[in-house]
């Protein structure tokens, strides 16, 4: 029986070093090597920097956010909540213990969705909060702790 290794099968080394490891093959045809691979909704890298993914989840969050502020912005605040809950906050969440960022620009870009998110409702519920540029009081305010 032949296997064919061509578009599936793919080589990954995690290392820091500059060196590309040992070559693989399998029934004497080498392996590709890559330094990204994609799987199960997480990218990782073989210097295990989250920052690919976390910028793919950022940009997957932003259109979605702004899908759901263009054509849902007259529905109801419980609306407007389960929507962000379901279609934006699972997508950042999705595996977060894996990924958890530790770069500073990649917390800033995930911080920066949710204080969107956030002052959104706050206009939605109560244009006249005092709470506006705050992160934790909106997060409290609209119940999404």
């Amino acid at each position: 029986m032949e296997v064919k290794l061509k578009p599936k099968c793919t080589s990954l080394f995690f290392t820091l070093k500059i060196s590309s490891g040992p070559s693989l093959t399998i029934n004497d045809s080498a392996l590709g090597l890559t330094s990204t691979h994609w799987d199960l909704g997480i990218i990782v890298s073989a210097d295990l920097l989250w920052s690919q993914h976390i910028s793919k989840v950022c940009s997957f969050a932003y259109k979605v956010l702004y899908f759901i502020r263009r054509n849902v912005y007259s529905s109801h605040s419980d609306v407007l909540k389960s929507l962000y809950i379901s279609l934006v906050r699972s997508k950042l969440l999705y595996c977060s213990q894996l990924w958890s960022p530790h770069c500073l620009k990649d917390v800033t870009c995930l911080e920066t969705i949710q204080r969107r998110m956030t002052r959104f409702f706050l206009l939605h519920f109560s244009p006249d909060s005092p709470c506006t540029f705050h992160y934790i009081c909106p997060c409290t305010s609209c119940h999404l702790q």
